[in-house]
């Protein structure tokens, strides 16, 4: 069960990533070196908000817990999973009107700013992580490695293809985060 949890939940965050960055790839002119070290830099920042979470659930669950209160850890989870479900499916209903202007190579700055607008998104996945206890190396391991690859992936995609996926990532997130957090309820 560790393993699906930790995958959907890391899959779903990825797929958001890669609308955005698809949509900036879009934009780009030529792919270079920028590219990779922008996905390392997604991949830094987020494992660290995702350890940040992943740290303040264990917090939480530092008290000796019952039966009972290990019902509302999984109501919680359930919670905050289901409401970043949410968020991600206004995301994808929202209008969006792309400027179409030409970037020579990554922007930094505007890209790593992009980047810290996800942090609490992620920070929220750790905090469910750590009131779930599941592995905290597969956890980390698998938000850096499919944030890593979302990002190169949607500067290419994007580059070849324009934004055109946009949208559908961030449904199929917020259908793999929402029902997750049903069947967590269930659980």
């Amino acid at each position: 069960m560790q393993i699906l949890v930790i995958g959907i939940i890391a899959i779903s965050l990825a797929l958001c990533v890669f609308g955005f960055i698809e949509q900036r790839g879009a934009m780009l002119v030529m792919l270079d070196g920028r590219v990779i070290l922008m996905a390392l830099i997604f991949g830094a920042v987020l494992l660290a908000a995702s350890g940040a979470g992943y740290g303040l659930g264990q917090w939480i669950l530092s008290e000796d817990l019952g039966d009972h209160e290990r019902f509302w850890i999984h109501v919680l989870s359930g919670i905050l999973l289901a409401g970043t479900g949410i968020r991600f499916f206004s995301l994808a209903l929202r209008r969006v009107s792309l400027l179409e202007h030409r970037m020579e190579n990554v922007d930094m700055r505007h890209d790593t700013l992009l980047c810290l607008r996800f942090c609490f998104m992620e920070l929220m996945a750790g905090v469910v992580c750590g009131l779930l206890q599941v592995s905290l190396p597969g956890f980390l391991t698998a938000i850096f490695c499919t944030n890593l690859l979302a990002t190169a992936g949607g500067y290419a995609f994007g580059r070849a293809n324009g934004a055109v996926l946009g949208r559908q990532c961030w449904l199929v997130s917020g259908a793999l985060m929402w029902g997750l957090g049903i069947i967590l309820q269930l659980a």
